[in-house]
């Protein structure tokens, strides 16, 4: 079997140029994984 391993990391800095505040601001990230790395358990259902 072989491992390979890859940490990966960001920063995001949000500047609001406008007078009012912003609403419902949301961020959004994705999270991928091999299907060897992923452990799962039992369903009992």
């Amino acid at each position: 079997m072989t491992i390979t391993e890859e940490k990966w990391g960001y920063n995001v800095t949000l500047t609001n140029k406008s007078p009012r505040p912003l609403e419902k601001l949301r961020a959004e990230y994705r999270l991928f994984a091999t299907v060897d790395s992923i452990h799962v358990g039992e369903n009992r259902g």
